[in-house]
């Protein structure tokens, strides 16, 4: 990667040294077999989240996994042995890995620190930023607007069930989002640091991509806030591979 810095060592640490962010990403687009293996699958936003990251970072190849059963294989469970997407493998350094914050904080230290950058403090609001929008948003509310389409699709209504007042969890939904976005989302630039993408922004626009498909609002009338269309518009136009991965993976879903 030049000058100061090992083939196996950390991007971070490669620019700390002195070498450039750039000349990491060729050294990586210059590879034969890219260092990194990511599992991931349409249906899950999070794996979603990390099949992006990894993209953008010139790390990976993708690897789709059959969610009929494949995630319990016993190869799978050698990587995550909780059964899960997504899942990494590293090459370079024997590492398997699940959970997907686990995952794209990996990817961005190794490979491409702007994704996570700035000192201990900014880390952190980065790091509040994604748990908050797991726990406020994607745990508590997604259910009832997208998961239950996605399991009436996949034909395990009977595990995602649509609830039973709907228009309540399209409510409660959106004022989720709003509170999320009103948090993270301000008037610094169009994404949750500002000017540039960071892991936070692929960590949450899966999901908010999912929830604004025809086939969610065909089946709950859901119809997500202006704010949270802006964003995804924002980064999607900055990132034109992340659009292509949702486009040929959720979109083709859920049109």
């Amino acid at each position: 990667m030049g000058a100061g810095a090992s083939t196996h060592e950390s991007a971070t640490a490669a620019v700390a040294a002195g070498v450039s962010e750039e000349e990491v990403a060729a050294h990586l687009a210059s590879l034969d077999k890219k260092p990194c293996t990511v599992y991931y699958s349409p249906f899950s936003n999070n794996s979603m989240g990390a099949a992006m990251t990894a993209t953008a970072c010139g790390c990976a190849e993708l690897k789709l996994v059959d969610l009929a059963g494949e995630q319990k294989s016993e190869a799978y469970l050698q990587i995550n042995p909780y059964g899960q997407v997504p899942g990494l493998t590293d090459d370079s350094n024997g590492l398997k890995l699940g959970e997907s914050h686990a995952i794209l904080r990996y990817l961005a230290t190794q490979y491409k620190p702007s994704l996570y950058p700035g000192n201990p403090a900014s880390r952190a609001r980065i790091d509040m930023c994604m748990d908050n929008f797991t726990n406020y948003v994607f745990l508590k509310c997604y259910g009832g607007v997208a998961n239950c389409v996605i399991g009436e699709l996949l034909g395990m209504q009977e595990v995602y069930p649509y609830p039973t007042d709907q228009e309540g969890a399209n409510a409660t939904f959106v004022e989720a989002l709003d509170k999320w976005t009103g948090l993270y989302l301000t008037t610094s630039g169009p994404f949750i640091c500002g000017e540039e993408l960071t892991i936070a922004d692929y960590r949450a626009v899966g999901l908010l991509y999912t929830i604004m498909q025809p086939k969610v609002k065909e089946k709950t009338g859901f119809v997500a806030p202006e704010r949270v269309s802006e964003y995804v518009s924002a980064v999607l136009a900055k990132d034109p591979a992340a659009e292509a991965l949702l486009t040929e993976n959720t979109g083709k879903f859920l049109a």
